[in-house]
């Protein structure tokens, strides 16, 4: 799956991304993100909460969004980045929601 095709799947369910996750946005990373790669077996995924979560609300989104792209995701928050990655991944995300 290419990345536009990702992009396009999340945002026909964004409203039920936000709603029921209470997501403030979405963004790729890594190969999809540059669209490198052909066929998407593992997914990077960042995600900003509007409100603290627990890791059952964390775990249940990253498990939506494995079933609903059919893969593998790397789901994981901007503060979880590790100190010496995260400025560059953060430039090179793509905001999807």
């Amino acid at each position: 799956m290419k990345r536009e095709e990702i992009v396009r799947i999340l945002h026909e369910r964004q409203q039920e991304l936000m709603e029921r996750y209470q997501i403030v946005y979405l963004s790729l990373f890594g190969s999809v993100a540059h669209d490198e790669s052909y066929v998407a077996h593992k997914v990077g995924i960042l995600v900003k909460f509007k409100r603290p979560t627990d890791f059952f609300n964390f775990l249940d989104l990253k498990t939506y969004l494995e079933k609903l792209l059919r893969c593998q995701v790397e789901l994981g928050r901007p503060h979880s980045l590790r100190p010496e990655l995260r400025q560059l991944v953060l430039q090179e995300a793509v905001r999807v929601i």
